[in-house]
């Protein structure tokens, strides 16, 4: 393709210097240099390889760096052998210990592959995890495992390293806390110290237990017979919890749970910043699903994306279309108002008074009228077979409830209910809910809590000082932390029972109404520590209460296997099947049960959607909170991998930001890595602007799971925590949609990103290419040849 007009003087410029004229498609660009054509840019382009040592043209090419292919090889055999030989000096020497009575499946130096599961608290995946040598070394997907199916997320392959993490707490702990309680001093205790002054202070009274969601039934039965035996009261949190979905299908349907998707059943799909493909709920999941229905490239699903970020659903939609946070509604109000003459509604007042603060939304979104008709129509014309979502952190606005109301109502007026949403089907263990939160911060500040148990979860860095946990937790007699790491939460608490790894520890999983799973240690445990479930369970056996089953076993994986024995493997053996069978099959698969594909529709109650109220936002910009790929919530932070990959989107590294748009920046006067203080409200944090092109002029994006100042020596001090910038409106948490204000400080912060290298001297290897384009190549060779060219960038 030729290169455009502008591009002459530069052309002219090389041709004197000598250098090849690299003609390139100018519709496509990696970074603003490309994007602006500017002499740095050409200049790197053109000799992007000329310093290549692999090459006999670099000292051709007057570059100072003149190694050629002989030296380098040189060069690199020298290197080589200097490190093996350094290796071999350092290397301690340490006396090889065999097996005593090896196992007779352990063979020296072959590997062993092993079921087990992985759950971050929203998703749960079914893996294989390599061991050599007793030791684990590896994570893949289980391709048995019906909702995964072989594949895997970055955090669950990542999460082997916190294993071999030297900052794990290594045993029991007790922080001597000052009057203002903050951490004097950790001392370590044992494990009988520790469990007589917890059973002291749990035999009290006036007993909570903070968890995140619970997968593994066996667990939820231990703490169940826990709270039956001491009168105890579970709240169940997440920083990424998706209640608002479970509250507007209660108030829709009258039931509270997060259904089940079916992408690879729908035809046309609209999302309103659900990140499905990145974030939200089952990305790995839901990615497997989608890519079933881009499979026939005659029958190719549409994806229709509303982001107010850029997120990785909306850059693989097939269109996409900017918005702000305070919009979402006014989209899926829009669809419902084209399409609800056609529907049973047709008349309804009470409808029609809930629509008419919407009409002209197109206008109002900046979108043509014709398209959003478009694609209103299509959702019509695919009833039955369409899907609209919503949701996540992004959607955590003050119309959350009206937001998700609306998408229900919207899929039950397309017929979707039963065939690509299968709520019958729900995932009934994500419960976690900021409202249970916020109830119990209530109970705390009132005095009502005495002793309050914290398991894995990590509420002082994830929430908001406008929340007030940090100063209601100062009101609790007893804090008894339940982790492994010394974080946020952790320096807060008096009693540190450290947890295991979860590679560590036996348990179990349903990660799908009627999915479960085995979730196998693969080492023991490397330090004095202890499972959650155990801990439990020994204080209960101190205390001589509870159920007899929670008193009677010695370990968790005893009560695992008799809980199995006496409720699970009855409705999930086969006919006739003896429960060691049973077992050893179920560990060998890594999976029982199966995947429902059908449910049955619910009748929405329409006077959910008549209480829709329109809100009004003056705000000049709103602020829009994310989790990224591989951070998520920042409980992983302390893992090098995951701060050293790349944004799937900015492509940006061990860092977050401030994104705007190429017009907000230009309007600011900012450019990228220029400092800004935000501000939402009194709470400020400092971030490095980024500049984001297809985001709204009106939108300030900016990534959670950052600003750890517990997490480790990897994680500590790493960007900024935005979970400040949360505020609560009306007993609700927010965090998308809210008045931000940006002030720019006058310095510059390098942001390191992976964006605008590898140019391949201009060369676009693959471009992009239309089912069109890829239909008429099957019928014609010549074609065939043009679209391959299409594809190869020629």
């Amino acid at each position: 393709m030729k290169t455009q007009s502008h591009d002459h003087d530069h052309n002219n410029e090389d041709k004197k210097n000598n250098h090849p004229v690299i003609e390139r498609d100018r519709r496509y660009w990696k970074s603003f240099e490309d994007l602006n054509d500017t002499p740095e840019f050409n200049q790197a382009l053109q000799t992007e390889f000329m310093s290549s040592p692999l090459r006999e043209e670099s000292s051709k090419a007057g570059d100072s760096d003149k190694w050629a292919r002989r030296e380098f090889l040189k060069l690199m055999g020298a290197s080589m052998a200097l490190t093996t030989a350094a290796g071999c000096i350092r290397r301690p020497v340490q006396k090889i210990v065999p097996y005593v009575k090896q196992p007779e499946e352990v063979i020296p130096g072959v590997s062993n592959w092993y079921t087990s599961t992985y759950f971050d608290g929203q998703e749960g995946l079914g893996l294989l995890i390599k061991s050599r040598e007793g030791r684990p070394v590896h994570i893949q997907g289980n391709p048995l495992f019906p909702l995964n199916t072989g594949a895997i997320s970055s955090r669950a392959q990542a999460s082997l390293l916190g294993l071999y993490d030297p900052e794990r707490l290594q045993g029991p702990k007790r922080n001597l806390l000052n009057e203002k309680r903050t951490n004097k001093e950790t001392v370590a205790i044992t494990w009988d110290e520790l469990d007589k002054k917890a059973v002291e202070e749990i035999k009290k009274g006036s007993v909570f237990i903070l968890t995140g969601n619970i997968s593994s039934p066996a667990t939820q039965a231990v703490i169940d017979d826990f709270s039956k035996a001491f009168g105890s009261q579970q709240i169940v949190w997440e920083p990424l919890a998706n209640d608002e979905i479970a509250e507007g299908q209660k108030a829709s349907y009258g039931e509270a749970n997060i259904p089940a998707y079916r992408f690879d059943k729908a035809k046309t799909i609209v999302s309103i910043d659900a990140d499905f493909l990145g974030t939200w709920l089952s990305p790995v999941q839901f990615t497997r699903q989608f890519s079933q229905g881009r499979k026939n490239i005659d029958l190719m699903s549409r994806l229709y994306s509303f982001d107010s970020t850029y997120s990785l659903t909306g850059a693989n939609a097939d269109m996409r279309f900017k918005i702000k946070p305070s919009q979402q509604l006014l989209v899926v109000m829009g669809l419902i108002n084209e399409i609800i003459a056609r529907t049973s509604y047709a008349g309804n007042t009470a409808v029609a008074s809930a629509l008419a603060p919407f009409a002209n939304a197109a206008a109002q979104l900046k979108i043509s009228s014709e398209t959003f008709k478009k694609i209103a129509d299509e959702l019509f014309t695919n009833k039955g077979e369409s899907l609209v979502v919503t949701g996540g952190l992004q959607t955590k606005t003050e119309d959350s409830l009206n937001l998700q109301t609306a998408v229900n109502f919207l899929n039950t007026l397309l017929g979707n209910e039963g065939k690509t949403i299968l709520a019958k089907k729900a995932n009934n263990r994500l419960k976690a809910s900021y409202d249970s939160l916020l109830e119990l911060i209530k109970k705390m500040n009132a005095g009502v809590v005495k002793t309050l148990i914290i398991a894995s979860s990590n509420p002082i860095y994830s929430l908001a000082k406008d929340v007030g946990f940090e100063e209601a937790l100062k009101k609790v007699n007893t804090v008894i932390y339940i982790g492994d790491k010394m974080d946020e939460t952790a320096q807060f608490s008096h009693l540190l029972a450290t947890d295991n790894h979860a590679l560590e520890t036996w348990g179990d999983s349903e990660f799908a109404q009627g999915v479960f799973s085995i979730h196998q240690p693969l080492i023991r445990t490397m330090y004095d520590t202890r499972s959650f479930q155990l801990s439990l369970m020994t204080w209960a056996f101190m205390a001589n209460k509870g159920p007899k089953r929670l008193i009677t076993y010695e370990t968790f994986y005893e009560y695992l296997r008799a809980f199995w024995k006496e409720e699970m493997a009855p409705k999930l053996a086969n006919k006739g099947q003896d429960f060691e069978t049973f077992w050893n099959d179920l560990l060998q698969t890594g999976v029982a049960g199966k995947v429902e594909v059908t449910a049955a529709a619910r009748n929405f109650k329409i006077d959910a959607f008549s209480n829709i109220k329109k809100k009004s936002t003056a705000a000049t910009y709103e602020l829009a909170l994310y989790p990224t790929v591989q951070i998520g919530d920042g409980s992983l932070a302390n893992v090098g991998w995951l701060q050293e990959l790349p944004d799937p989107v900015t492509k940006i590294v061990w860092d977050n930001y401030a994104s705007v748009s190429i017009k907000t920046s230009e309007n600011l006067k900012l450019k990228q890595g220029d400092l800004v203080e935000v501000k939402v409200g009194t709470n400020k944090i400092k971030l490095p602007i980024h500049i984001q092109p297809g985001l709204h002029d009106e939108v300030i994006s900016i990534s959670i799971g950052y600003g750890r100042t517990a997490a480790g020596k990897v994680g500590n001090d790493i960007g900024q925590n935005a979970f400040t910038l949360a505020t609560v409106k009306n007993n609700q948490v927010v965090f998308s949609g809210l008045s931000v204000e940006l002030k720019k400080l006058g310095k510059n912060y390098e942001l390191v990103t992976t964006q605008g290298h590898d140019s391949m001297e201009g060369r676009q290897i693959v471009v992009s290419a239309i089912n069109k384009d890829y239909a008429v190549s099957k019928s014609s060779n010549i074609q065939s040849y043009y679209t391959w060219s299409i594809w190869s960038g020629h």
